[in-house]
């Protein structure tokens, strides 16, 4: 599995999601994704 990319929310406004990070891996062999959120604090 390769880090493929993060996800932070997005905007000024609070919200829910601010207190998550989306962290998602690909496998560029067989193509399987995997999405694992953490929690940040602020």
């Amino acid at each position: 599995m390769t880090f493929y990319a993060q996800i932070d929310p997005i905007g000024d406004k609070p919200d829910l999601s601010d207190c998550i990070i989306i962290h998602n891996f690909v496998c560029f062999d067989c193509f399987n994704v995997k999405a694992i959120p953490s929690q940040t604090l602020a």
